[in-house]
Parts: C-alpha cells; structure tokens; sequence
C-alpha cells in the first residue's frame, strides 16, 4: 500500500550510530591505560616527544626519561584511585579525618 511505501522511505533515511556504553571514569582509565602503553613504549625505544633524541645529550637524555617514569607512575596512581569505589574513598577520607582529629587534640592537651 501507499503507507508501506511511505514508510520503507522513511526508514531508508534513519542513520544508526553504533557507541560503546562507557562511564566516564571507564573512558578515563582505557585513556589512562592507552598513554600507559604509549609511554612505556618511549621509555623502551629510548624515544623523544620531540623525536628529537639524536639533538640531546645524555643527561637530558636520562631527564626526559625521568619525566616519562613520573608521568608514567601518576597515571597508575590515577587508574588506581578511579578503580576505587566510592565507599572505599569514603572509608579513607574517614579515617584521615579521624587521625587528623586525634593529631589535633593531643596538640590542645601539650
């Protein structure tokens, strides 16, 4: 009929778009992960972020890799505490609080 026929149109012109269901917190640790790898993968070949390595000389040579290790180890840190749920954050936050209040009045008592 001429309904179907309207119809079958229609949905010729609907476009589909596949996305990944993803939290934020899932997104930044695969980010997370991806600049892990890439780092590593720098640290290994002895890479520049310039690509400039043959320029340097050994001790900005051994600098940047050192940078690279540190910002390597921040994002483990950082993927660490995202994998964390949030009563155990909220468990921590407690306890440093309580310490921080035991700390405080023993300094009233001297």
């Amino acid at each position: 009929t001429l309904s179907t026929l309207r119809f079958a149109d229609r949905v010729k012109a609907i476009k589909t778009v596949a996305i990944v269901n993803e939290t934020p917190t899932e997104r930044l640790i695969r980010e997370l992960r991806e600049e892990n790898a890439r780092l590593m993968q720098m640290i290994q070949s002895g890479g520049s972020m310039l690509g400039a390595i043959s320029n340097l000389s050994q001790e900005e040579r051994s600098e940047e890799e050192e940078d690279l290790k540190k910002q390597l180890e921040q994002n483990a840190r950082e993927m660490e505490e995202m994998k964390k749920s949030w009563e155990q954050r909220l468990k921590e936050e407690a306890s440093k609080a309580q310490s921080t209040n035991l700390e405080a009045t023993k300094l009233k008592e001297k």
